[in-house]
């Protein structure tokens, strides 16, 4: 259950301290689970947008009766399990009932747990070496009781995934061939990870040698900031992210979610580490038997980008596989290092991907870092390395066995390296990099102010091996990252004298790797995101502290599909400032609410971004009338959320005639109209449009017969007459 601290779902008061009222003489909007079954709860003040838990409750118990010694009592009753943390007294278990399963093999999994609680949950995820991102992201899961609706307290059983079990939680049946671990998990609200099971694997045909691993990660908080509710159905966020986390939900529908941004109750970040400070081996190398296989027939190829490495300085290794996979990898060996070992162990390793886990595909071609800035932010173990003769191999899986199928040539690790970069190179590479920014990036007549000579002088600082192995969209995207770094970077504006005072404001929050020379931006800069060609896809810098204009040259990343510079003092003002959000190309999902993108109405080059579909401009402070020209070509637009812009007209014709359109939100936005324009809406599911009293007449008949429309918010507005009995 849930309501706003002003004590329903439907007010905007800001509250400093009050009561509110669970009951049934409350709304039924939000009892969406009332009354309360028995059993264990906590109450959570969180803050929407940001998703902070700013304060949890102690526990309290819902019984059949209360005695009255426990009212209020501070005691948990007898006749529930008591909520304890930590878990220090507990010895719980889960294992699967073997290490090979074939595709669409029903899987058994077998847990113990002596202090169970009604909202243990069993999940299966990817098998990663050294921790995952987010406990809410499981391929499957169940409730201990074996279903997705149960709420039976167990202490001890086995539950079956399988193609015979209720669909509902089968998020990713089958599994594909790869590696997993099943993790038993204590309390949906608490989230601590009781016990993980040794690594299964799914291959098309398993083999009786096939046994399963001993490696056994264990978990810690890396950022306990959220807490999910506890819901027998899902849903997916509506914003699909470009790292989507499933979400759990009081309700089936998305009106029971308390956001005009489409977000979802927030949740709690884990990461996993080893048990032990030794280096842990990815799952491929767990295997009884390991074939040779430096000639493979296929086109596999790997290189380093030099022979020769400063001791502590990054190894850039490129790579093409014929056959990718999530788990195909790149460890780095002695040169003399025999490799028909039963046990591959590396003296650094990283899946193929760069990252942690690789969640989305195999990568045909690409490169990774190994580096000490690298050392557990993607994968990157056992570095830096000591002084030797090495070499790096590409490795695959054949079922569960390790595949190695191609090798470079040797290279050096040393306290000084001769084998250099000649001296004519150097300039080559300067002169190229001028060259592609004065032909692409500069127009004619353009001042290069300060932020692009910054971002020009920072571009020429990287290192030659750097720049070498990058063409020449990596040269211009990285030049435009920069650009925006530095033009939003701590810089000075009204905005920012009469938040911060006067004087520079406060830098980035974060800026991992954003200046670096040895790092291109697809290497772990903070906030981007990649494809497998090194194109940046994703820029997200929600909330992270920029300030100044945000810089048209974003748009020179053609690759671009993603761009979130939500809440931050952004200003960016007038038509020359605003004009370039039309030429954002091939962009899907842009994010600029409760900035100072302040213009008169919404640009109307928006209507360019023929392939937009999330559209959040909310609280940007946007003035003036809404134009129907604006909207008219956004045939793919799905989300549109203005709320919060004063446009003082009425909702353009275009806006209704949308194809796609599902979710409208104009709260707060001084509107002057009546409802008729919801009729012609063919795909609206929710239209939130509180506080406009000029939004007037009557609710017409027809909007009870649109087919798709679930959600209906029109508080605060100056409609009349009666609600028809339709």
């Amino acid at each position: 259950m849930w309501m706003w601290t002003c004590g329903s779902q439907s007010c905007n008061e800001t509250i400093n301290k009050d009561t509110v009222v669970f009951g049934t003489g409350q709304e039924e909007s939000h009892l969406l689970t009332w009354p309360l079954t028995t059993g264990n709860y906590i109450a959570v003040l969180g803050r929407n947008i940001t998703r902070e838990v700013l304060a949890t409750s102690e526990p309290f118990s819902v019984l059949e009766s209360c005695p009255p010694t426990q009212i209020p009592s501070q005691n948990l009753p007898t006749s529930a399990p008591p909520y304890k943390l930590p878990f220090e007294d507990m010895h719980p278990s889960i294992s699967i009932n073997q290490g090979c399963h074939q595709e669409n093999d029903n899987i058994l999994i077998e847990f113990e747990n002596n202090n169970p609680l009604v909202g243990d949950w069993v999940g299966i995820f990817w098998h990663g070496t050294t921790n995952t991102d987010d406990l809410n992201n499981p391929l499957m899961w169940m409730w201990t009781c074996g279903s997705h609706s149960c709420q039976d307290i167990i202490e001890k059983d086995r539950i079956i995934f399988g193609s015979g079990k209720e669909i509902d939680h089968l998020l990713k049946w089958p599994l594909i061939a790869g590696d997993y671990v099943a993790i038993l998990i204590h309390d949906a609200l608490s989230k601590n990870v009781l016990a993980i099971s040794d690594p299964f694997s799914i291959v098309d045909v398993c083999s009786t040698s096939q046994i399963p691993s001993q490696i056994s990660p264990i978990a810690s908080f890396v950022e306990p900031s959220s807490i999910p509710s506890r819901s027998p159905s899902f849903h997916l966020s509506l914003f699909p992210s470009l790292s989507p986390s499933l979400q759990f939900s009081n309700s089936p529908t998305r009106s029971s979610i308390p956001s005009s941004r489409p977000s979802s109750f927030p949740s709690i970040r884990l990461s996993f580490s080893p048990t032990e400070s030794s280096l842990s081996l990815p799952a491929p190398y767990l295997s009884s038997s390991i074939d040779q296989n430096f000639n493979s027939i296929r086109s596999d190829s790997i290189s380093t980008d030099n022979s020769c490495y400063q001791v502590n300085s990054p190894i850039y290794i490129s790579f093409e596989s014929s056959i990718p996979k999530l788990d195909n990898w790149i460890g780095i060996y002695p040169s003399n290092y025999d490799f028909s070992a039963l046990n591959l162990a590396p003296s650094s390793w990283q899946w193929s991907c760069g990252e942690v886990i690789c969640h989305e595909k195999g990568i045909k071609s690409g490169s990774v870092v190994f580096s000490s800035e690298q050392l557990n932010i993607h994968g990157t173990q056992g570095f830096p390395l000591e002084k030797s003769s090495y070499t790096a191999v590409l490795g695959m899986r054949d079922g569960v066995k390790p595949v190695i199928v191609a090798q470079t040539d040797s290279f050096e690790v040393a306290d000084e390296c001769f084998a250099i970069p000649s001296d004519d190179i150097v300039p080559s590479e300067i002169d190229r990099v001028n060259q592609i920014i004065i032909d692409r990036a500069i127009q004619s007549g353009e001042e290069l102010n300060a932020y692009r000579l910054n971002a020009m002088e920072t571009l020429l600082q990287f290192k030659v091996s750097v720049l070498g192995v990058m063409d020449d969209e990596e040269i211009l995207q990285t030049y435009a990252l920069l650009c925006i770094y530095f033009a939003t970077n701590s810089v000075e504006t009204e905005i920012t004298n009469d938040i911060f005072g006067i004087g520079p404001p406060p830098s980035w929050k974060i800026s991992h790797l954003w200046t670096s020379s040895e790092f291109p931006p697809c290497s772990g800069w903070y906030g981007i995101f990649c494809n497998d060609d090194r194109r940046v896809t994703g820029i997200k810098l929600y909330k992270n502290g920029l300030t100044g204009s945000f810089p048209k040259e974003v748009t020179l990343i053609s690759s671009l599909k993603s761009l979130d510079i939500a809440k931050n003092n952004i200003w960016n003002k007038g038509d020359e400032e605003n004009r370039w959000l039309g030429d954002l190309g091939d962009i899907e999902c842009l994010y600029i609410g409760k900035t100072y993108f302040e213009y008169k109405g919404i640009p109307t080059e928006i209507n360019q971004l023929s392939s937009l579909k999330i559209f959040d401009a909310s609280y940007a402070n946007f003035s003036g009338p809404l134009r129907n020209e604006t909207f008219q070509d956004l045939n793919n637009l799905e989300f549109l959320s203005l709320s919060g812009n004063q446009f003082n007209s009425h909702i353009p014709k275009a806006i209704s005639h949308l194809p796609k359109l599902q979710y409208l939100y104009l709260m707060n936005t001084s509107i002057n109209d009546n409802m008729n324009f919801a009729l012609t809406m063919p795909a609206i599911r929710e239209i939130f449009l509180d506080n406009n009293q000029g939004l007037i007449g009557t609710l017409p008949t027809e909007l009870w017969l649109l087919q798709t429309l679930e959600s209906l918010s029109l508080s605060g507005c100056g409609l009349t007459g009666t609600i028809p009995p339709e």
